[in-house]
């Protein structure tokens, strides 16, 4: 059984790693900027991101995953821009500022 170990941690891994979300190509053009970039745009609302990954194993995919879902609802609200304002450590969440940002 121990000489199995490495094998059943790669797995682990790599099933992790492959439940990442990506964003959309909409959200990826969502800029995340601070509070003082947005000061002459208009407010949207918020978009809030939540994930089910989680724990010490997957912290950093539940994170990612809960960003990208904040920034999808940013992007479907119509934002160009977004500032965080709220990210959960416990439970994966990640909640922004949506605005819309016209040069």
């Amino acid at each position: 059984m121990a000489r199995h170990r490495p094998a059943i941690a790669a797995a682990a891994l790599a099933l992790v790693t492959a439940c990442a979300t990506s964003p959309s190509h909409q959200a990826a053009l969502v800029q995340e900027v601070d509070q003082a970039a947005v000061a002459g745009c208009r407010f949207l609302g918020e978009a809030r991101g939540m994930s089910g990954w989680g724990g010490s194993a997957a912290a950093g995919t539940g994170a990612n995953n809960a960003r990208v879902s904040a920034k999808e609802k940013a992007g479907k609200l119509g934002a160009t821009h977004l500032v965080w304002v709220a990210r959960g450590d416990v439970i994966q969440t990640a909640v922004a500022h949506a605005y819309e940002c016209t040069p």
